[in-house]
Order: C-alpha cells, then sequence, then structure tokens
C-alpha cells in the first residue's frame, strides 16, 4: 500500500473487517506514506464516491447526512486523535457521548430529514 500511496495510486477507507476502527484504519494510511488530510478525504468524501452515495454522504454539505465528531486535537496534525472521539452526532441530528471509545449500541433513534436519507441511514448501521 505504501507503494500505492507514493505512486499517487487512488484509495479509499473503510471496511467491515475491522468495524468501528476506522481510525486505527486511518492510522496506518499515515504511517505508510499517505498525509492526513489524504486520509481523511479517503475516509469520507472518496468513500461515498466509490459507494455510489456522494449525493447523500461523505461531505458537510445542506442537504447530507453527516457524522460530526469532536476530538481532542488536530487530525490534521495528529491523525491518532480520531481513534480517541469524544462526541458524535452520528447521523441523527443529536450528540452521542462517547465513553471508553464506544458509542451506544444499535439501534439508535430514527434519523431526521426525507425518507429516503433515513433509508441510506438505517441500510448502513451496524
Amino acid at each position: 500500500m505504501g507503494a500505492a500511496i507514493k505512486g499517487g495510486v487512488k484509495f479509499v477507507v473503510g471496511s467491515d473487517a475491522i468495524h468501528g476502527r476506522l481510525g486505527q484504519e486511518m492510522e496506518y494510511l499515515v504511517k505508510l506514506g499517505a498525509s492526513e488530510s489524504q486520509a481523511i478525504i479517503a475516509a469520507t468524501r472518496d468513500a461515498a464516491r466509490v459507494c455510489g452515495l456522494e449525493q447523500d454522504i461523505g461531505t458537510l454539505e445542506p442537504g447530507k447526512i453527516a457524522d460530526i465528531i469532536a476530538v481532542e486535537g488536530n487530525p490534521l496534525k495528529d491523525i491518532g486523535v480520531l481513534k480517541r472521539l469524544k462526541l458524535s452526532s452520528a447521523g441523527e441530528g443529536f450528540a452521542i457521548p462517547i465513553k471508553n471509545g464506544e458509542r451506544p449500541p444499535w439501534p439508535l433513534p430514527k434519523a431526521r430529514g426525507s425518507e429516503r436519507n433515513r433509508k441510506i441511514m438505517l441500510d448502513n448501521s451496524p
């Protein structure tokens, strides 16, 4: 993967193989030569594009579903802070406190928004 990153190959982040460990995957990419911003974009915008969901997720824009997180630190300087979430909105329109690195178990209340957005949210729930 390091050679692919150095060679300019496009890549995305996301795997059910290590569910809940997206921050760890992103940290591995940085250790292999990706910049912090490349890893973040690969896990958000580019991953949504690969899945064909870029109209609904992947970037912070009006009308899109978004998980907004709070961390202590700057992930553009230390990608590892993404492994230590303090708060997550998880697309439901309200904040969910994170304790010991874990969010409350699913199911959470239905997401606000259009029926299509609710379907995307529920179909992609862990």
